[in-house]
């Protein structure tokens, strides 16, 4: 079986839906694609700003309906953690 293309590529600037599956809102990059064998999909691993650590890994796994594209340039690189 071909696997479709990811909907959203590595680094992409992503939004979590809010639905019954995610109720905090994450807005971030995605960090890694995964084909899920058995449901034969996608799944998504987020990165998001961080205040200690420039991206934190968000371990929450997202499906493609699970998430929207942002604007390019809609999520920035965190500012440096003071010295």
């Amino acid at each position: 079986m071909d696997r479709p293309p990811p909907e959203f590529a590595v680094g992409r600037a992503v939004r979590a839906v809010l639905n019954e599956r995610n109720r905090t809102p994450r807005v971030g990059r995605v960090r890694q694609a995964v084909w899920h064998f058995r449901l034969a999909r996608w799944m998504f691993f987020l990165e998001v700003p961080g205040v200690r650590v420039a991206w934190r890994r968000v371990p929450k796994r997202y499906f493609a309906a699970d998430l929207v594209a942002e604007q390019p340039g809609g999520v920035t690189e965190p500012p440096s953690p003071p010295a």
